[in-house]
This record gives C-alpha cells, sequence and structure tokens, in this order.
C-alpha cells in the first residue's frame, strides 16, 4: 500500500469507526459517559440508538450516497454548477431516506421531502424559502458530516454544493470548505494543520461548533487512536464529530495507523464500501 492509499483508506475507515463508536457517547456529556462507560476505547454499539456494535449511523451513511451519487459523473461544472452530479446525490438521498433511518435529521428530512422530485435547484430553493419563512437558518452539521469523498479528491466546491442540498446558508458553505482544505492538508503534507484553532468548543450539532472541535482533537492528536478516543469521550454530537475528527486524523496518519481491532469491529459490509470508494478516490487521483 502506497503513502496515498494508505492516507485515502485511512480516512475513511477513521471516519466510519469514529461514527461507528460515537453513536454509543451521543447526547450524553462527559460525567455521563464515564459513569456509564469510563472510557469508550472501542465500538461496543448501544446509545440511544441501541445500535449493534459494528453499525454506522447517518454521518456514514449519508457520506456513502454522496459517492453513490458522483460515481460515473463526469464530476465537470457547466453553466449551473454540478448540477448533474448534484441531481444524482439527490437520487441518493431520496432513495436512503425511504429506507426509513431512525437517525435522519430533520434539515435533512425537511430538504429531501420538501419537494416532488430529486431537482437539485428546487431542493435548494424550497430550504431558502423554508428558512426565510421561519426566520431561521439551518446550521445544523448535517451538510458538513458527509464531504469527505469529494474533500479527499481535492474538490471543495462539489464538497460545498452537496451540502447546500439541506443546509442552504452562507456558514454551512465556510465550514466544509474550511473542513475541506484542512483535510487537504492533512492528506497531502507531513504536519499537522489546525495548531492555531487551540480552544474546545461545547460539543453540540452546529455547524461551526463541530468543525471546530474535530479540528481541534486532530490538532491535539498523536494518532488515529487518540484523537478518535478523546472526540468520543467528549459526549454531545459524538458520532459526527468523532467520524469528522476521523476523517482528518486517518487522512494524516494513515490506515496502518488505525487500530487493527476497530478495522474488525466495523460491519464487514461497510468495510467492502470503503474499500471500493478507496478505490474510486485512487482512480480519480490517477486521471489528474
Amino acid at each position: 500500500m502506497n503513502k496515498l492509499e494508505n492516507r485515502v483508506k485511512g480516512a475513511l475507515y477513521a471516519f466510519a469507526i469514529g461514527d461507528a463508536m460515537g453513536a454509543a457517547t451521543e447526547f450524553m456529556d462527559r460525567d455521563q459517559i464515564h459513569e456509564a462507560y469510563g472510557t469508550v476505547t472501542d465500538i461496543i454499539g448501544g446509545g440511544w440508538l441501541n445500535l449493534p456494535a459494528g453499525e454506522v449511523t447517518d454521518d456514514t451513511q449519508m457520506m456513502i450516497c454522496v459517492y453513490e451519487g458522483m460515481k460515473g459523473q463526469q464530476l465537470q461544472q457547466n453553466a449551473y454548477g454540478y448540477i448533474d452530479t448534484l441531481d444524482s446525490i439527490c437520487k441518493q438521498f431520496r432513495a436512503w431516506a425511504d429506507t426509513n433511518p431512525p437517525d435522519i435529521g430533520g434539515a435533512c428530512l425537511r430538504a429531501i421531502y420538501g419537494t416532488d422530485g430529486c431537482d437539485a435547484f428546487e431542493w435548494m430553493q424550497a430550504n431558502v424559502q423554508r428558512q426565510e419563512a421561519a426566520n431561521y437558518e439551518d446550521l445544523g452539521n448535517g451538510g458538513l458530516m458527509r464531504c469527505l469523498v469529494p474533500a479527499l479528491i481535492g474538490n471543495s466546491d462539489l464538497a460545498a454544493d452537496q451540502a447546500m442540498l439541506t443546509h442552504t446558508n452562507d456558514m454551512t458553505k465556510e465550514c466544509v470548505r474550511n473542513y475541506a482544505v484542512i483535510l487537504r492538508c492533512a492528506l497531502c503534507y507531513d504536519y499537522i494543520p489546525g495548531r492555531s484553532w487551540p480552544h474546545h468548543f461545547t460539543p453540540t450539532g452546529h455547524v461551526v461548533n463541530t468543525l471546530h472541535n474535530a479540528v481541534y482533537w486532530f490538532a491535539q492528536s498523536y494518532g488515529v487512536e487518540t484523537a478518535v478516543v478523546s472526540a468520543v469521550n467528549d459526549g454531545g454530537d459524538a458520532d459526527t464529530i468523532a467520524a469528522l475528527t476521523g476523517g482528518l486524523a486517518g487522512a494524516h496518519y494513515g490506515y496502518s495507523n488505525i487500530p487493527k481491532r476497530w478495522v474488525r469491529q466495523l460491519n464487514p459490509a461497510i468495510r467492502e464500501k470503503l474499500d471500493e470508494i478507496t478505490q474510486y478516490i485512487l482512480e480519480q487521483y490517477a486521471n489528474e
């Protein structure tokens, strides 16, 4: 396995592992986690979703939807942006939502079923109108949590555009672009970006807090294990924050740095899909 494959595969696996591990501590605070588990260091399942150990949540599921929507597309912008790819991603989101996942977020649910079809422009227009009518912006982390695949291939435009399908506002776009830049640095260079983000935020599902804490735990880390375990045991929106932290740490330290027991604990079907996505991303680099 060469350096690029090690890092791409590391980002994908550590993302899914952070998601699966953080599901056990989501919506708990530090004291509750300590009382219930001591320190969570493995994928144990349970949590408010009562997941079997090794299963993932909407974070990884929607990340895979983005990949499935990108697969087979030319990923070329036209006068309307990546509209063909975004329409394809919309169809994937709708098919996933139709399976009635238990943890689909409110903003995602409203966007996916907010129009009769899977036209990306209609989705975004409906989102804007809905936010304006409510005088409220959808500033949750649902658009950020699934941006990993376009971010790994260095396409921050598509990473931000797919987020706009459900969270159509400038703050989300800025956070996704920031994550994509930091991820690219983690993937391609040997220094750890994010050292200038020294403060810890409350681990809520707000997109700014989520981005900040993912970068914070990565920047404090000395390996994938320390990064993911720290985010998981911080609680709050632990599955999403730990997934995004894992994406950064895995991109920097590589798949070879992930504890093998974590890989074994992950659902085999998810592992197979992550291997497929790894090859897809490597093909994008080969075609550059």
